[in-house]
């Protein structure tokens, strides 16, 4: 089975359960993937003998100022220099695909690779939990090119033979044959009490991991006196993120990191709700702007996560040890269970031949 394996270059949770879904792929025999996406250095030199990855800018997203803050206007001007090399880039994909000749065309989430599934009738996977016509059309009092765009992506979408949607989805309206899968995510890789042992976490403070994506915060932007002296804030490849107050662990696998902190405070998105899911570590989240995807994520979290809002002048104030403590006493409650997407996901395209 030969699979070109298209990720969106927007944010974390595309290629961080991507990853997973690749590496289950090749431990199946006589399986190679092609990784079109520019988000390959979230691999961090993991190297597999039949997984190849080409430098391939598969779609826009939406242009942050931070991990809080959209840039609207620097999305559009992305949006038009995107359509502007729209036909070149279908032209490199076409030769690529003509030349490796997969078996699939899988996308998360990006539309353009359906364009080219339909034209040369190789079967087509979508997976995701949005698509982005529906993240733009948000914008649609904001500038008409928004509404245009959505458009052109919605037909896109529709020439997918199948979509796979997971948890915590948006309305995809664009994608014809769809079916609701499990959870796909990373878990820990070791026990709880190993991990902080060996990070040297004391029993006696509370650990909040930071955690805000590709885009990072800045630190002059918080009033650290605020924080009480039992707590230790957590970050990991935080950019433009250091002070006295804050523990840094560049080097360690995520999942593990989030199981070993006390909770997280974080921007909600796929990504790091399935990996809180995973490692059973409470949630506080703040306001991300106004990206579409934000009251699906908030309302699933009603179901799977034990979650409390936070503002982000309580987060920026570092004035949250009410939600703190709130948070910490509902961690025993139960929630619903979601099935493992991964394992469908695999039947599923080894079932198409």
């Amino acid at each position: 089975m030969k699979i070109a394996y298209y990720v969106s270059n927007h944010g974390y949770g595309h290629i961080s359960r991507s990853f997973e879904l690749i590496r289950n792929l090749l431990s199946k025999p006589n399986t190679q993937v092609v990784l079109n996406t520019t988000r390959e250095k979230f691999l961090e030199g993991q190297t597999f003998p039949n997984l190849s990855i080409r430098a391939v800018n598969t779609d826009l997203g939406v242009a942050q100022n931070s991990s809080i803050q959209i840039d609207l206007e620097a999305t559009e001007k992305s949006i038009r220099d995107f359509r502007d090399q729209f036909l070149d880039l279908l032209a490199q994909e076409r030769r690529f695909l003509l030349d490796f000749k997969p078996d699939l065309i899988l996308s998360d989430s990006s539309s353009f690779p359906f364009v080219l599934s339909n034209e040369l009738k190789i079967p087509s996977i979508f997976l995701g939990n949005f698509t982005w016509d529906f993240i733009y059309e948000n914008y649609r009092n904001y500038s008409p090119i928004f509404v245009e765009y959505s458009k052109e992506l919605a037909e896109q979408y529709s020439l997918a033979d199948l979509g796979l949607i997971l948890p915590f989805a948006c309305p995809i309206k664009s994608v014809g044959n769809q079916e609701p899968i499990g959870l796909i995510g990373r878990s820990p890789r070791r026990e709880r009490n190993e991990i902080r042992k060996e990070l040297n976490f004391s029993d006696s403070k509370t650990y909040i991991l930071f955690s805000f994506g590709a885009y990072g915060l800045s630190d002059s932007d918080f009033d650290f006196s605020n924080l009480p002296p039992e707590y230790s804030i957590v970050i990991s490849r935080l950019s433009g993120f250091r002070n006295e107050r804050v523990i840094a662990f560049d080097d360690i696998y995520y999942p593990d990191l989030l199981s070993a902190c006390d909770l997280v405070i974080t921007k909600p998105g796929y990504g790091i709700l399935a990996e809180s899911y995973l490692a059973g570590t409470p949630i506080l989240y703040t306001e991300r702007g106004d990206f579409a995807e934000y009251p699906y994520l908030v309302e699933s979290m009603k179901d799977y996560h034990n979650a409390i809002y936070l503002s982000n002048t309580n987060l920026y104030n570092c004035n949250f040890k009410e939600a703190v403590e709130s948070v910490l006493k509902k961690k025993s409650e139960k929630r619903k269970i979601l099935k493992d997407g991964i394992s469908e996901v695999l039947l599923k395209i080894f079932n198409l031949k």
